[in-house]
């Protein structure tokens, strides 16, 4: 049963949806908070609960994904760096997730490339396999990486962190309004979650049907 705050935000994201005159394919802003710090449960909620929203749902969210983590900025020697809780790899993991975003403009091309670089490292290790299989170019990813482009935007990434004040990750929030009961749940069920605060459609429809067949079954 839904907890009466969990029902409460909900009902705002469902209304703000509605009346803002946004029920229409990719109204709903899904932000996930997250970093490259090899953990399991970040790894786990991308195939598990993003993977899925994004193949499946794509008309109807639009998925800002924010490489950050716990990593922090300082000032070194009069150049601005950043710092990273697992060290050097997870601070270059999250740069260079942030410069292919600048070239992967879906949802779906974003989660798979994220997905594939959790599962192979493949940025880290020099490798580009997941940035090339989506179309696009190590060129272009080196052009950002080496030049201002890459720490521009992890300050960036920071800066967002900091105003919602993330502390955990991965994070969801949603219409830019945070609820840790809505946070939990975004770690069972997303897509489910989602379902309950977007307006009938085609992709709940089918979650809907698909999930009454599994208990028949």
């Amino acid at each position: 049963m839904v907890g009466n705050s969990l029902y409460n935000v909900l009902f705002l994201l469902h209304n703000y949806f509605v009346t803002s005159g946004h029920g229409f394919p990719g109204s709903l802003h899904v932000i996930v908070f997250y970093s490259n710090d090899n953990s399991t449960n970040t790894t786990d909620f991308f195939i598990n609960q993003l993977l899925p929203v994004a193949e499946f749902m794509d008309e109807y969210v639009n998925i800002e994904l924010i490489p950050f983590g716990r990593a922090k900025s300082v000032l070194e020697d009069g150049k601005t760096q950043i710092q990273c809780d697992s060290g050097y790899e997870e601070c270059y993991a999250n740069m260079f997730q942030d410069c292919a975003f600048l070239k992967l403009l879906s949802n779906r091309d974003k989660v798979r490339f994220v997905v594939c670089e959790m599962t192979t490292i493949s940025g880290v290790s020099k490798q580009y396999y997941c940035v090339q299989r989506l179309g696009v170019s190590r060129a272009s990813v080196d052009s950002c990486m080496q030049g201002d482009t890459g720490l521009e935007l992890q300050l960036v990434s920071e800066e967002i962190t900091a105003h919602f004040q993330i502390k955990q990750f991965p994070t969801v929030v949603i219409n830019k309004m945070y609820s840790q009961e809505v946070q939990d749940n975004a770690m069972r069920d997303l897509q489910g979650l989602l379902c309950t605060i977007l307006t009938p459609n085609p992709a709940c429809a089918r979650l809907s049907i698909s999930r009454a067949l599994d208990m028949l079954y």
